[in-house]
């Protein structure tokens, strides 16, 4: 509403990349002082608004109503590094700690409410919903994939009798063991080769890394193996899991799985994910004592992860991020999970923010 006399123009910007508003207003006065004399005056007036950079997300929970949606049990300790933690479960104790473990992250926050009192900071509670932000970004590279053939047998893998073993990216059908002091090695390809470069899609099938197995993206000398001279190490690959109930990822106490997901390309960004069609019948589980790194996203957006064991996981990947759909953390061990402030230069996906701002700018 404007005064008599007056007249005001706004107008207004949205940039959305760069959350931020400017409005501008001009204002004029047109008012007669008397029949020899106007008393005409303009005034613009500009507000900007942007709303401040907050932390990135690299933990979330995506259940909706899931009591225990995040469960920190025993006395296993969780690390986010630089990084915030956000559950999405409307439930009283969607996020719940037990023991003498403890959880450290730039923020927790909560959609419902918490138990247990091992957090630094503590959680805030009565948090928005945040949307799954992989949800499109996956689907879209998802409806380009061809699963339907398979390319090899999982169960051929270590048919010969080798001890280490170079795999192509391919669709691959049943189950993958490896079993112990037995080594797979996953090659990435330099140059697109279709949808299917650098993938490595399970149909209908786990892995399943048993302690003092292997499964990595690099290869050593005493390996004894030779690796095609046109695929590039350490590799980029991503691993998705499709099919029927039995396919997870199972990597066991004292196994070591070491991989990176691809910097460009389809899925880049997410190292190891599910098809959101596709629930095992058991959570994903991931158990320290080996050397566990994953550098990029777990992205699980329907099925439950089971995080568990000793040792430290996590502690070499450069960002390393987890979005499923319950987790559960047990054990007695360190997960460090991490999102560098340049993570997106690294290839990952645009992740939601925690503790951000609105602040005026002038």
């Amino acid at each position: 509403n404007t005064l008599d006399g007056f007249t005001a123009t706004p107008n207004t910007n949205v940039n959305f990349p760069n959350k931020e508003v400017t409005m501008t207003v001009s204002v004029s006065n047109g008012r007669m002082v008397n029949t020899l004399l106007s008393d005409h005056v303009d005034i613009n007036v500009d507000a900007t608004a942007i709303v401040s950079k907050g932390n990135p997300i690299c933990m979330m929970s995506l259940n909706p109503t899931a009591k225990e949606a995040l469960y920190l049990n025993g006395t296993a300790d969780v690390v986010a590094d630089g990084c915030s933690i956000h559950v999405n479960s409307n439930n009283g104790e969607a996020l719940r700690q037990v023991g003498s473990g403890t959880a450290a992250a730039e923020s927790f926050c909560v959609n419902g409410n918490y138990a247990g009192s091992n957090y630094t900071p503590m959680p805030e509670k009565k948090c928005r919903k945040e949307e799954d932000p992989l949800e499109e970004y996956f689907n879209d590279d998802w409806v380009n994939v061809d699963y339907s053939v398979c390319d090899f047998q999982s169960s051929d893998v270590f048919s010969g009798g080798d001890d280490v073993v170079l795999l192509e990216p391919g669709v691959y059908c049943g189950d993958l063991d490896i079993m112990a002091h037995k080594t797979v090695i996953l090659q990435g390809n330099n140059e697109t080769e279709g949808d299917t470069d650098s993938l490595y899609i399970f149909v209908n099938g786990s892995i399943d890394i048993r302690g003092n197995g292997s499964l990595r993206n690099y290869h050593v000398v005493a390996d004894g193996v030779t690796p095609d001279a046109a695929k590039t190490f350490p590799s980029e690959t991503a691993i998705l899991f499709t099919g029927n109930n039995a396919g997870r990822l199972e990597v066991n106490g004292g196994a070591d799985m070491v991989v990176k997901a691809k910097s460009t390309g389809p899925f880049a960004g997410i190292a190891v994910a599910q098809d959101p069609t596709s629930v095992p019948n058991q959570p994903h589980q991931i158990a320290g004592g080996g050397d566990v790194n994953i550098d990029g996203i777990v992205y699980f957006p329907t099925q439950p992860l089971d995080i568990t064991g000793n040792g430290v996981i996590g502690n070499n990947a450069d960002q390393f991020a987890i979005l499923a759909d319950i987790i559960e953390i047990n054990g007695t061990g360190q997960l460090e999970i991490r999102i560098g402030a340049d993570y997106q230069a690294a290839g990952l996906p645009e992740l939601p923010e925690s503790a951000e701002r609105v602040r005026l700018l002038d």
